[in-house]
């Protein structure tokens, strides 16, 4: 099942950066940028600073995890992307700033397969239950605390949770999580900073020409994953506390933001 909605949060102030690097690590692919844009295009909204982050929101969800593996190595810091399915289940995966994945969470693996599929396996249950202390390590916060929090939103099996039935109003569970993480609504979607665009918001907007074909997409994302998986086997987490490392955006003045 596709997610409802996605997005990827950057943990950098420097929105120029962010802008930067989403546009090249997909023109190195070979996306042509398209300002003028609109629908069937590959478009992405870059929300304003909030905080410590700023946050990038692909229209189509395939393309959350590569790029968000792809923007922190290119921004060099940590990344979460965050989506949920109908707001009944959410998930959650982190990157530390080389770009290699330090944790997987899913409130409910199995609320996520199509009507035909089999549950989540063993290995997908044991891999998604998400791990405190990584992710405090990467992004602060208490480890007991956000423990507790994982715990309450998971539901292990649906099946077992009601069989007859989603599992429920994820809303409260994900604020809990993004709270004790210090992370941006972890629902948030394109739609909602698209209605905000439209009130006027300063909201960015990054579009590229679609491949005339639709296996040239299916290939980009296929690349992208490839290139940044050797990173989660061969990769280590930023240590705690560990700083972004400032990089100049390329072609652009850092002291202000291109449209």
């Amino acid at each position: 099942m596709e997610p409802t909605a996605v997005a990827l949060h950057l943990r950098t102030s420097d929105r120029v950066r962010v802008l930067d690097a989403l546009r090249g690590v997909l023109a190195a692919e070979g996306l042509a940028p398209d300002p003028d844009g609109g629908p069937g295009e590959v478009r992405f909204l870059v929300s304003p600073t909030r905080g410590a982050w700023t946050s990038v929101f692909p229209e189509e969800a395939a393309f959350a995890t590569p790029i968000a593996a792809a923007l922190a190595a290119e921004v060099g810091v940590p990344v979460v992307a965050a989506g949920h399915f109908d707001e009944a289940a959410f998930f959650l995966v982190a990157f530390d700033r080389r770009g290699a994945r330090v944790d997987d969470y899913h409130s409910c693996p199995d609320y996520a397969k199509e009507a035909l599929e089999d549950d989540a396996g063993q290995d997908e249950l044991d891999r998604t239950r998400g791990d405190a202390e990584a992710l405090t390590g990467l992004l602060g916060g208490d480890a007991a605390a956000v423990a507790s929090a994982l715990a309450a939103a998971r539901i292990e099996r649906l099946r077992d949770h009601d069989a007859a039935g989603p599992p429920g109003d994820a809303v409260a569970a994900a604020a809990a999580i993004a709270r004790e993480l210090g992370l941006p609504d972890l629902l948030e979607g394109f739609e909602d900073q698209a209605c905000l665009e439209e009130e006027g918001a300063d909201v960015r907007s990054v579009t590229f020409a679609s491949p005339e074909e639709p296996s040239a997409l299916r290939r980009l994302l296929g690349r992208l994953e490839a290139r940044w998986r050797g990173r989660a086997a061969a990769g280590r987490e930023s240590p705690p506390g560990d700083e972004e490392t400032p990089r100049p955006p390329r072609g652009e003045d850092a002291e202000g933001e291109a449209s």
